[in-house]
Formats: structure tokens, sequence, C-alpha cells
């Protein structure tokens, strides 16, 4: 129950945690009164995660050229931290430090590592970095050596230290934060298909065009042969190329899906590409280096050249972390790996990174081909969405997770190497981007010029579970939804002993038929889950019917093997509202399907009346099924952003099941390692080849450009995960990649990295500002706006005309636009069109005058409410007596303002000390000795009539304390109601109306290595009625939708700097509705 700040995980799919969250309104300007503050209060959210494990060092990781030197070393009793410093890193330096120029690119152009403002500027770092090391080693009384120094991306250094050793870093001159290294375990990625509506016929009227033209060149080929108008060689020649151009016409898979193959061949208005001159950043489990997807040559004849001149990494001769036993060539022109994984090779030992890198930009393939467990094969020509694209693989994940230190390096590095694009399919819970490491880093990508795709997530289809850094406004975040190809294996033969029959039950996976044989439930053997060594009874080569969960799927294929079955049907409850979305294609063991739960209802009701029922499975045939694609994935992670709901999120889907690609060396027996797996972690990477592509075309664009280009003009057509009810935004964003559309986009949006700063809500800031290609709004009173720059970036002047909705509007109606010229529009949304708490979801189209223009569209998503009052606000207090204005507060019409206001009551401060929690995995088993168990247990009696009771520490030594509260006096995970467990100390718990009684509360310090007590400070209050010593004023009437403020004073005399006080208000229409607009928390501080 301690879990980690900000875990990671590969993004294909597997078991996945639901996380639950809650949700600050919006960030409100303040106006200083006297010398008092008032903000809303940083989000404190307290995220159930299940696993906080900091991993323990092992060694070091490599740090070449620009990011300075490492040294491998282990120390008993040492954690590995990150520890970051005050100075911008290279690529987010924009000047201010004499004498050393700006060397930022702003985002216009890769950053060149060599140049002699970036040399200066990296030097002046590490000189620092060295001055903070010498300090170090003045005051922790030893040698202090880093693991690896990074200048680029961040500024940080990576170090092993003890907590206490942290601690006193911490405080040094310089540095900026310490963060202990941090790791979840790996996700494993599982295959998976199933789709369910048609998607638009564009594509396949595109290619059947082009296959009939293709067909009828084959027949006047071999006409003219025969009539002697061509020679033999000529005609051969004629009929291999006829023959290349058919195969093209009959692509499959999520690459053709999405259009690659029309940028692949170009046309009148765009040039052909394949991605050539362009580097892709695969930050993964590294790669396999002797598949056929990342040859020199690829099928097709293609032979790669290295833009950069020469390998990097364990490629380059002269590095010093160079390997002759690693193959690169013209196709994979570098890899990475870090000595604590895999003794620093990045040869893929997972799978999950040699995918992603072949879906993003493998090279064609004729005939690959996966083999199942049980033999079955299935073959296709596969290939990347930028098949000639160059890459370089980043391994970061080990077989126990992703480590933070090495990703950071990664993307150090990627800047550094000079790559175009990355693909980031890892993550995990949410995490405010502006606070986390990773985010910032990536943050620093965009200001080198990289466009960055990563993976929502896998944790759906609840509400609000994008993780991190998909959270990230500057990050392009990818749903998973299917594309034209089917893997059906069905259920036929259905009759049972009496000759009654059932229809054919279509299904999905990738085994050999089977039967045929009995039906029957493993629900009436006492095991629907079909667990290991559940089974009432044994089989005898029956087909049994099983439910999915708690284990992997293909586990639950060898458990009835083991038991005697001769096949298996497999089906998952839904969620959500059952369809083709749920349908899973694994290579199982044996022959085996996948069903919807409703059709396995049919399938239990059948095998419920009579008996002798029996039935055959197919085996799988591939089929192309334009009708079942753009059906989202029922696991692919929904909105609303957890971290800032007025950033829409995810911002577009691309398919992410059933995906072909290549795995690693020796996951078969074959000389080429192939699987079709499913997940966002394969969605992800059509988006960076999709981003590879365009890049090509249009090297001006800037990352965001990219973006928008992507989102403005993707398909609309996609469906959820029943394959019925259209897709809204916080399922697919602004829909699925249509390359095609996006490669002519004319009328695009950029965002710069000042201004994603400045958007911090944390600050003040206001995400919903941000020039982004969708329209998101967390707290829509009445009606909300939205202002938004579009820049004309085609050759030609452009005439738009907006197509408004029955909700939202667009101004102007209509314009016009010259080559580079720009325009605002302003879009209002009518909350009134949805009911209160409800969000409110649109696509607002902007219609180009011209056909050969894509017309563009912004996904709208704002959430219907009475105010945007804060949930909580932070008084700072520098006088006991003062008055604060929170200003932005905005309501339906107020008639006759009701305040009611609670507190403001004294907190009781504690003064305790902790040891380590020996057996920290438990906050509960060690007595409750702080000087034994790491454990310090506060008891009180919650007093009827309460309205607030808040814990909060306010002071610590050690770097990781964890809160938990719970009712009765026993403390325990029986009483247990809430709980802090970040990996900070600062915690913070609030509970609204807590029952009259006994109350536990438990700290205990989760951080290793203190065999001393740490000091700590904790703030108990209990808020009933009103105090007397706070007031609000705020307008008596208010015309609804217009702006006010809400003046708050407070009078605490004797109160001391250091005191904390809690109390509440709510605010009401009339007296009739005395709390509908909200209830404010107050938490005041004096300082």
């Amino acid at each position: 129950m301690t879990p980690t700040s900000n875990p990671h995980r590969l993004r294909g799919f597997g078991r996945s945690t639901f996380l639950v969250a809650s949700f600050t309104l919006l960030a409100l300007s303040a106006t200083v009164w006297a010398n008092s503050s008032v903000q809303e209060r940083e989000n404190q959210i307290e995220r159930p995660i299940i696993a906080k494990n900091f991993a323990l060092t092992e060694s070091s990781m490599p740090v070449p050229g620009l990011v300075g030197q490492n040294r491998a070393t282990v120390a008993a009793n040492r954690d590995r931290y990150i520890i970051g410093l005050v100075d911008p890193s290279v690529a987010r330096y924009r000047g201010g430090i004499a004498p050393y120029a700006a060397t930022s690119t702003l985002g216009q152009s890769r950053l060149d590592s060599r140049s002699p403002s970036v040399r200066a500027y990296n030097a002046f770092l590490i000189g620092n970095q060295d001055k903070l090391l010498q300090a170090m080693t003045r005051v922790l009384g030893r040698v202090v050596e880093p693991l690896a120094a990074l200048t680029v991306a961040t500024n940080s250094l990576v170090l092993e230290l003890t907590a206490a050793e942290a601690a006193q870093v911490a405080l040094l001159k310089g540095v900026r934060s310490v963060a202990p290294d941090r790791l979840i375990p790996l996700a494993q990625s599982q295959s998976l298909g199933g789709y369910a509506l048609a998607g638009p016929p564009v594509a396949r009227l595109f290619w059947s065009i082009v296959a009939l033209g293709v067909g009828l060149l084959l027949v006047m080929i071999v006409i003219g042969w025969r009539r002697g108008w061509l020679s033999r060689k000529l005609s051969l020649l004629a009929l291999m190329a006829a023959s290349l151009g058919l195969v093209g016409c009959f692509y499959e898979g999520g690459f053709q899906w999405i259009g690659a193959p029309q940028i692949w061949y170009g046309s009148a208005d765009l040039p052909a590409t394949r991605g050539e001159g362009v580097i892709i950043g695969v930050i993964d489990t590294g790669i396999n280096p002797i598949s056929a997807s990342f040859a020199a040559v690829s099928d097709d004849g293609y032979r790669h050249a290295n833009p950069l001149g020469a390998p990097v990494g364990v490629c380059d001769p002269a590095a010093r972390v160079y390997d002759p036993t690693f193959p690169c060539n013209g196709k994979l022109i570098g890899a990475w790996g870090v000595p604590y994984i895999h003794n620093g090779s990045p040869r893929d030992q997972d799978g999950h990174g040699s995918h992603t890198a072949g879906t993003a930009a493998g090279n064609l393939v004729y005939r690959a081909t996966v083999t199942a467990p049980t033999g079955f094969a299935v073959s296709k020509t596969i290939a990347g969405v930028a098949p000639r694209a160059n890459l370089i693989a980043y391994s970061v994940c080990a077989p126990e997770g992703c480590y933070s230190s090495a990703i950071l390096f990664a993307i150090n590095q990627a800047i550094v190497d000079g790559v175009d694009v990355i693909n980031y399919s890892i993550g995990g819970s949410a995490y405010d981007p502006w606070d986390d490491s990773d985010s910032l880093a990536f943050l620093a990508a965009l200001d080198a010029g990289i466009f960055v795709a990563t993976s929502a997530g896998n944790s759906g289809p609840d509400f609000a579970t994008v993780g991190s850094p998909a959270d990230a406004p500057w990050l392009t975040s990818v749903a998973a939804s299917s594309h034209n190809y089917f893997y059906q294996n069905s259920l036929v033969e259905l009759r049972d002993a009496d000759a009654n029959q059932l229809p054919d039950i279509i299904g999905q996976s990738i085994t050999p038929g089977f039967g045929p044989a009995d039906l029957v439930d493993a629900a009436d053997y006492g095991n629907p889950l079909c667990l290991a060594g559940g089974f009432s009874a044994p089989f005898n080569g029956e087909i049994v019917l099983c439910d999915a969960g708690i284990i992997a799927r293909v586990a639950k294929g060898q458990n009835v093997l083991d038991n005697g079955a001769g096949g298996l049907i497999l089906t998952r409850p839904p969620m959500s509202a059952d369809g083709s979305g749920y349908l899973e294609a694994d290579t199982h063991v044996l022959p085996a399907t996948h069903i919807t739960y409703a059709d396995a209802g049919r399938l239990r009701a059948w095998l419920g009346a009579g008996s002798g029922h029996r039935g055959r499975l197919t085996g799988t045939t591939q089929v192309r099924a334009e009708d079942y694609a753009d059906v989202l994935a029922y696991f692919s992670s929904r909105g609303a952003n957890p971290t800032a709901m007025s950033v829409v999120k995810p911002n577009i889907t691309a398919p992410g099941r059933a995906i072909f690609a290549a795995f690693h060396e020796d996951y078969s027996e074959a000389e080429q390692d192939y699987n079709i797996i499913q997940g966002t972690s394969m969605s992800s990477p059509h988006i960076a080849g999709a981003g590879a592509l365009l890049s090509a075309l249009h090297p001006d664009w800037t990352p965001m450009q990219i973006q928008s280009a992507m989102m403005t003009t993707a398909n609309l057509a996609q469906f959820k995960e029943d394959g019925q009810t259209p897709a809204d935004p916080f399922d697919v964003g602004a829909g699925r990649i249509d390359l095609p559309r996006a490669a002519r986009a004319t009328l695009l949006l950029d965002e710069s990295v000042p201004g994603f700063l400045a958007a911090d809500p944390y600050f003040g800031g206001n995400p919903a500002l941000l020039n982004l290609a969708a329209l998101g709004d967390q707290a829509c009173v009445v009606d909300c706006s939205w202002t938004r720059t579009v820049t004309n970036v085609g050759a030609q002047d452009t005439e738009w005309t907006s197509r408004a909705s029955a909700a939202v509007t667009v101004s102007p109606e209509r314009f016009e636009l010259a080559p580079g010229a720009s325009t605002e529009l302003t879009f209002v949304a009518d909350a009134g069109t949805v009911a209160v708490g409800q969000w409110l979801f649109d696509q607002v189209a902007l219609q180009a005058n011209s056909d050969a223009i894509p017309d563009v569209h912004f996904p709208v998503a704002a959430l219907s409410t009475l105010s945007n009052l804060p949930n909580s606000i932070e008084i700072s207090a520098v006088q006991p007596s003062d008055v604060v204005r929170l200003e932005g507060l905005k309501a339906i019409e107020i008639s006759a303002a009701r305040i009611d206001i609670r507190g403001l009551a004294k907190a009781t401060r504690y003064n305790d000390a902790l040891v380590s929690d020996p057996t920290n995995g438990d906050p509960f088993d060690g007595g409750f000795d702080p000087s034994i168990s790491g454990q310090a247990l506060f008891l009180l009696d919650i007093p009827a009539g309460a309205s607030r009771f808040v814990a909060q520490i306010s002071a610590s030594q050690s770097e990781d304390l964890d809160l938990f509260v719970g009712y009765g006096s026993v403390p325990g995970f029986a009483t247990l109601v809430d709980y802090a467990a970040s990996g900070s100390a600062l915690e913070y718990l609030n509970i609204d109306y807590p029952p009259a009684g006994p109350l536990w509360v438990v700290v205990q310090n989760w951080e290793g290595g203190h065999s001393s007590p740490q000091d700590f400070s904790l703030h108990l209050a209990v808020v009933t009625g009103d105090s007397g010593n706070l007031t609000v004023s705020v307008p008596y009437s208010q015309p609804a939708g217009e702006l006010f403020s809400a003046d708050i004073g407070f009078v605490l005399p004797g109160s001391l700097p250091g005191d904390r006080y809690y109390g509440s208000f709510s605010l009401g229409t009339d007296s009739a509705h005395p709390a509908n607009l909200g209830t404010i928390g107050v938490d005041l501080v004096r300082y």
C-alpha cells in the first residue's frame, strides 16, 4: 500500500491497475492585499497506486560526449538518486547567463551539439556540476562521483547516496530537486484483435482504383508481348514492375489503414517519401539487430544510408561503449544501453522495443511469419509506417521494469544524436507534468525540435485513466483502436444430442482448428476463471469455456490443456458496453478462440439445456475486414486528463490491436522472430512513424504543428468498444490519424515551450489557454470560450467557412489567409446544451473552400458546472489579520448570495521522529514504536458535526513518509479510510464530514537507511462550526456568467509563524440553495 509517485511501465497491454483520482476545478488568479496571498491549493491527490519500489542501483550508465562522464560503482545501503540543478539545460537555455549565447532552437530545428555556443554553455554546466560535486564531498565527508552527468535534456546528476546523504544534498546551493530513481515491473504485451463497424471508404476506393489500373496494365503487357509490340526482356521487366505495384495495392495492417502507402508512392501534389533521411529514436526495451525489419537492405531492394555519416552508441568503434558484437548498418544507425540493464547491451530481450521500432520504421518484409505455440503459422507482408527512416534504439527497461534514470539518459542522448522523432511506449500513473522529470525532459526535446509520440495507457475503459507522460500537453498521446485485418477463428457446427443448433459464433485467435468435440463450461467444474489446480474433475478432450481475468489469458489455455482439454473458448466480462472491442486474438498453446461476452451468454444458455453439446473451432483465417475497423480497444486509457482536465487527452488514436511486427531474438525457433501483439504501445509508434513521414514532407513544421496537422485532419468515424456508439474526444481525441489528409494540412497551430511553462496551474497558469488543436474546459459555467491562432502554412491563399454546431459557435464565420498569415479564432460553447455535471463533447469544423485542402476540426470537451469555485485554497499569511482576494470566479445567476463559514480551526502540531520501517510493505505491523518500527500512531476523537478532518506533514528529515487514516482505535487495513503515499514526505489528507467517534492516524517512514530517528512535524485539525475568525464577502447578486471576486478576511490574534489553520466556506445562489455553487476548503499557513 506504499506507492511510487510516478511509476513507469511498458504500454503493451497486460493486467491493469485501475487508479482513482479526484480533481481540483480551476486555477484562479490572486490579488495580494497587504502582504498575504491566496492561491488555489496545489493538487494534493492521494493516488492509490499499488506498488512503490524505488530500485537499488547495480552500476552506472554510459555518459558520452556532451553528457559528461560516468563511473560504474556499487555501494552498499545506497540508492540511486537524480539530482536536478537550477541552471537550464542546453536544450532549454534561452540566454541570460553572461557571456553564454542562447542554445535553444525554440523548437524550430534540431539542436546542433557541435556548435560553439552549445559546447561553451555545456562546459559551463559541467563546471557547475563539478563545483556541486566538490561541495557534496565536503559535506558528506567522502568523494562523490556521479553515475551520470546529464546536461542536454535535463541538467541533472545521477548519484548513489544514502537517504541521509540525499537529505543533506537537497540543502546545497544550486540544487533544484532530489528524487529517488523510479521503477515499476513490466506488464508484458499480449496479442489481441477485434473490430466492429465500417470505417471510411476513401482508402479502400483509392487502392481499389490503383489495383484495377495495375491489373489492366498487366493485361496490356501480356497482349503487347503476344502481338510483338514488346520484346521478351522488356515484357518481363514491365511485368515485374507492375507486379511490385500490385503488391502495394494489397498491403494490410495498421500502416495501410492510416494511409501510409499513399505517402510512399506520392501524388501530383505531394512528393513520394518513405521517411528517407529521417531518424526515429525508440526509447524502450532495446532492439533485435538481426531482424530483417532493421536490415541494411529491405525486401524491396532499398539500401539504407546513414544520414549522420557514422554510427553512434555501441555501433561507434570510437566510443567507450562500443560493442563489436552488436551489428549496426545503414538502417539501424545506433543503439544505447545502460550498464545496470543487461550489462549495457541494447539487444532486446523482451520484444516490446523491437515491435515498436518495427511498427514505426521497420523495413518492408515479404512473408513475415508468426508461429504460435501450437505450430500454427500466419504470414503476411509487413512494414513500418516510415519504412525507410533510420533508427536509433535506447534500452531503458530491465525485466523488473523501466528506470527513470535510464529514461532521462535516453532522452538526453536522443537530443545529442539528432533524432527527428521519438517514440515512447512507456508510462505510469498520472503525475503533474510540470513537476515530473521525464515529462520536463520531453519538453526539452520539443525545444530541440523533436516530435514525441507516447502511449495513452492501458487502463481503460474507465474514466480519467490517461497516464504519465501522456498527460503532458506538449506530448502527442495515442489511444488504441482497430485496423482492417481480422484473425477470424469461429465456433461452428454447434449441435446437441437432440440436433438443436446454435448459430455460428465468430471469434478471434491465432491457432489451428479443432473438433468436432464436446463443449463444456469451466463454471460447471467449479473454476470459471480456469485458474491452475481449481477444476473439480479432469477434462477429456472437450472444448472448454473460460472467463478472462486474474491471470494471463494464455495461462488459462495452459491450465485447461494441463487438465485434459482439447480446446478453449475465452470470453471477457465487459466493464462497459460489450462488443468487438473486447475480442482478443492470442497465440494460445492449444486450439482456441475469443468471443464476446454476449455470445458467451447465448452459448451458456444453450449449454444449460439438453445434453451432448458439440462444436468445432475452424482455425484462424486472415480476413480483410474494413467493416470491423476503427473500434476502440476496451483497454485504451480515457480522458479526462487527471492532471489538467482542460487539456484534452488522448490527442489521437491509431491502430493498436493485432499489430504484426518484429520481436526479440530467440522468441521462436524461426530464423526471424515476429509477433502479433496489442496495446497503446503499438498505436504510439504508428504516430511516431507518421511524424517521420510528415517531417520528411514538411521539414519546416515544428513538432506542435505536426501534432495539429494530425489532429485537425483526423478521421472522425470512430466507435467505442461496443462498435455501435460514436467515440468522443476522451476516447480518441481528434480521431484516427489519416496520413494523406495530414500531409496536405494547411491551417496549423503552434505553441512554444515558454507558453507551456506559463500554463502551469500551480503558478496560476491556465492550460485551457494553450494554443492547442483541442478545446478543453474543466469548469464551463453558462458558457466558455477559447481563442486559437491558426496560420496558413501553404503556398496559396486559402478561404475558410466555420461550421458551427448546436453547442459551439466559431468566429469569424468566414476568413481568408495569405501564405504565412495568421488569424485568431474564437470558439464559444453553450454549457446549457448538456446537464450540469456532464461533459459537452463536440468536433467543430472549418471547411476549406478548395477540394485540394482538407477541412479541419477541433475536438471539444467542456464540463458543465454551476460555478468554477476551486475545491480548496491556501492562504500564506505573514500577518495575524489580513484580507485576500480570490478573483476570476464565475457562476450561474446569484439572486441573494448565501455564505456559510466553518473554521478557522487551529491545527495541533506534533513533533516526532522515526527510524526507517524495516518492513515498509505493511505500515501496521511493527507495534508503533517510532524508534524501532518506523511507525508513529496518533489517536483522537471526532466530535459530532465535524465538517473537515485534515492531517498534514509539514516538515521531515526523511524524504519519504507515508500517511494513513482510519476510523476506530485499532489501526489496520480493515479500518483504513484513506492514505497518502507519494514518493515524497510532505503528505496531505483531507476527509470531509468524518463521522463522530475515534479516529487513528499512522505516519510511516517508508524510506530505507535510517537507523537513527528522523524528525517530522504533523498537523492534525478538526473543523466544526464557525470560529468567528474567518469572513467572506461576495456580491449579493450577480448576473449569470459574469466574473466576480471573493474577499476573504481572517483575524488570528496570538498566532505565530508555523501555525496552521483549516476551515471552509460554501456559497449558494440564495437561501433555498445554500451551497449549490460549491464549498471551498481554506488552508492557512502563518509565515
